[in-house]
């Protein structure tokens, strides 16, 4: 296939890029220059910001354009409106943030979206703004495109090269050793998803022209946040020990979930539905998973190897003297 990915050079870009290139595709970036875009392949390359210079590619034809970076609806319809006459297939990468109600047992693609109205949304990404610009970005490209059209809305993307460092942060945390802070519930379930595993999978949905909307999550088999750090604790680590804490001592304490303890949504948040989306559709349409294991053993390698500071997580002066407040209850 002849593929257009606009952005490409970040976290999963990068991957799919790689992806594509492995599977003999012939790859277009349309990017603003800003990243490093080293492939071990030729890949063209147009410079421009989707926002004044999408009109570089008017004359360009693809069999596959994936969207990766379209987060304000006006920018994806200036995309879809320059593309739609010369493609087959454009996937847009959105996210689980659509979902109106996280409140629930289970979320799955018929779920109800929260789309706001514009002058809600003052221009601006933020937590509240980021999941109902996705949808209305979703609904350009669904309404311009219909069959030509996908959307994945992944939930937490794990792996090499993650910018964010939540999944990353339990990894080399339990490198450290000692005494970890470990929230809530042994038995809240939680989800995320290898970013090499959606990479391909992304690739192989163009492949076998899909259309539709698929939620993206993992791992293959239900997880718990205790089964997880045991992983991490057996492949990393056997002497880190955990010290599992109330939430409502640790939001006291004002440690902010999801931020100083990623992958933790205390009960009082209403959002367990978040760690509960359903994968059945994309399991049915080609998505597999490499095991969780993998996951933590090669982001620790590419950390140890490229990074040296965590950009989440909790302090670990803050977390000595939390474990030392709690023994004391």
């Amino acid at each position: 296939m002849k593929i257009l990915v606009i952005g490409g050079t970040v976290f999963l870009g990068k991957h799919i890029v790689k992806k594509a290139l492995k599977r003999k595709h012939d790859v277009t970036i349309f990017h603003r220059g800003k990243h490093n875009t080293e492939f071990e392949q030729n890949v063209k390359e147009i410079f421009g910001d989707r926002r004044k210079e999408i009109h570089k590619l008017e004359r360009e034809n693809f069999d596959y354009v994936i969207d990766t970076c379209g987060y304000f609806p006006g920018d994806v319809e200036k995309s879809v409106n320059v593309l739609k006459g010369n493609i087959d297939k454009y996937l847009f990468v959105s996210s689980i943030s659509v979902y109106k109600n996280f409140n629930v047992d289970e979320i799955t693609e018929e779920s109800p979206v929260e789309y706001k109205e514009e002058e809600e949304l003052e221009n601006k990404i933020t937590n509240e703004t980021y999941g109902p610009y996705k949808a209305r970005c979703e609904r350009v490209v669904r309404e311009n495109l219909k069959e030509k059209s996908v959307v994945v809305r992944p939930g937490l993307i794990a792996g090499p090269g993650d910018p964010s460092d939540r999944f990353t942060y339990w990894v080399k945390r339990i490198e450290k050793g000692g005494k970890i802070i470990a929230p809530g519930k042994k038995s809240k379930r939680i989800q995320f998803i290898d970013v090499r595993d959606l990479a391909e999978w992304i690739i192989k949905l163009g492949e076998d022209k899909k259309s539709g909307i698929y939620n993206a999550v993992g791992p293959s088999k239900n997880i718990n946040m205790e089964e997880l750090l045991n992983i991490c604790r057996t492949e990393i680590n056997k002497k880190a020990r955990f010290i599992w804490m109330d939430e409502n001592f640790l939001l006291k304490e004002e440690v902010i979930p999801w931020s100083d303890l990623p992958l933790w949504l205390p009960d009082s948040m209403n959002m367990g539905g978040m760690m509960k989306v359903s994968k059945k559709m994309a399991a049915e349409n080609g998505l597999s998973y490499r095991k969780v294991r993998d996951t933590i053993n090669d982001t620790l390698k590419w950390f140890n190897n490229n990074r040296t500071e965590l950009k989440a997580g909790l302090d670990l002066e803050k977390e000595k003297k939390l474990i030392k407040k709690y023994n004391k209850i």
